[in-house]
């Protein structure tokens, strides 16, 4: 069985987590409602946070719409005069990845990287765009180059199983994960090995 490619499936790392999972397993339940605020306050709260979403509701598309933009140009104009700031450099990238710019997103994450050939979370970074655009082949050898660096790492080697299920190579796939499963059956990927085993069948 033959992975359904999906961008769905990479956005998660790329905002929560510092090492990004390609293949993130969507839930079809619907999530719970959050709960109110402590105090019982049910209005917009008045701070820096919320400032120019209207007090009457939920912010609008238009209106997030347009923080985003500003926050990408703000952060564009900012980079392009601190070229050393690879913080902001790699926010800038995500939001632009987020925004599906890939191709500008991977050029910021190709000048971190040249800056630190060693960092592990913009080749993380890499292999999603290289995902994104259907770059299997790419995705699998910046996945490999972050194994060379950390043998250990169970993100990675998720991932390179979630990259030969989407190649038609079941076989491999089922073998990283069910060796992730029975070497950290505790971690987090053990889990979700199983959930992908599960898809599988």
């Amino acid at each position: 069985m033959k992975f359904k490619f999906s961008p769905a499936y990479i956005y998660l790392g790329i905002i929560i987590l510092a090492a990004v999972v390609i293949i993130v397993f969507t839930q079809t339940e619907k999530p719970a409602a959050l709960p109110l605020p402590a105090d019982g306050q049910t209005t917009m709260p008045d701070d820096d946070i919320h400032k120019g979403i209207p007090k009457d509701g939920a912010p609008s598309s238009a209106n997030v719409q347009k923080e985003v933009v500003m926050t990408i140009d703000s952060l564009k104009n900012y980079v392009s005069k601190n070229q050393s700031d690879t913080a902001s450099m790699r926010k800038y990238a995500d939001m632009l990845f987020a925004a599906h710019k890939p191709a500008e997103a991977q050029q910021y994450y190709e000048m971190i990287l040249k800056k630190d050939p060693k960092r592990i979370d913009m080749m993380f970074a890499l292999s999603n765009v290289y995902y994104f655009n259907q770059e299997f082949k790419m995705t699998e050898e910046m996945t490999n180059r972050i194994l060379k660096i950390d043998p250990n790492n169970l993100e990675a080697k998720f991932n390179l199983g979630a990259v030969a299920a989407t190649m038609g190579n079941d076989a491999k796939a089922k073998e990283i994960w069910q060796s992730i499963i029975s070497k950290s059956p505790d971690h987090p990927m053990a889990e979700m090995s199983r959930q992908a085993l599960a898809r599988l069948k």
